[in-house]
């Protein structure tokens, strides 16, 4: 994936410095419910929780940006027993995901360089760092963006929604700038 952003970079235009790093704390909680009432078992539950550090650096380029995600740690939160199939917590450290992003949304998806079930459950909450942005806000407007993900990984099958409240401040040099609130 890689080498296709950076063909894809090259045919669009030249890659400037990228921005400094953005460092972001990402908790994701999965809810399992099955009901096997009809085999006369009853109706089971489980539920999975962790917490990602990642790092982002954008780099511009014509048309959008290109991000670089490097998964810096995967914890898992006291009181969660994570089935050992899941992996070990540490293995994820340096998985990283690359994206190409227009008007701050990731054009293609975004994937892990490499399998991991662990960094399968972040994936969704990457994704949704980039819900696009709109375009023609003015300093001082507000609005409320819902983003729904729906990925399958790894015979895993996630599914996510996120409500982001968003507000449009003067930025340094005139600039305007748009950031969550």
């Amino acid at each position: 994936m890689l080498v296709g952003l950076l063909a894809l970079a090259s045919l669009t235009g030249a890659v400037t410095t990228p921005s400094a790093p953005q460092r972001y704390r990402i908790e994701v909680k999965a809810q399992t419910e099955v009901d096997a009432t009809a085999s006369g078992q009853g109706k089971f539950s489980s539920e999975l929780s962790l917490v990602g550090f990642i790092t982002v650096t954008m780099s511009d380029t014509t048309g959008g940006q290109l991000a670089h995600i490097v998964v810096d740690s995967v914890v898992i939160p006291a009181g969660i027993e994570m089935p050992p199939q899941m992996g070990d917590p540490a293995a994820a450290k340096g998985i990283f995901f690359h994206g190409y992003i227009v008007d701050g949304k990731v054009k293609g998806g975004l994937k892990p360089n490499q399998p991991n079930q662990l960094v399968a459950m972040l994936a969704g909450g990457v994704e949704n760092l980039f819900p696009g942005l709109r375009t023609t806000a003015k300093v001082g407007d507000t609005w409320s963006d819902t983003v729904k993900t729906d990925a399958t990984s790894e015979g895993m099958t996630q599914q996510s929604v996120t409500m982001i409240n968003w507000t449009a401040t003067a930025g340094a040099n005139g600039t305007g700038r748009i950031s969550p609130t």
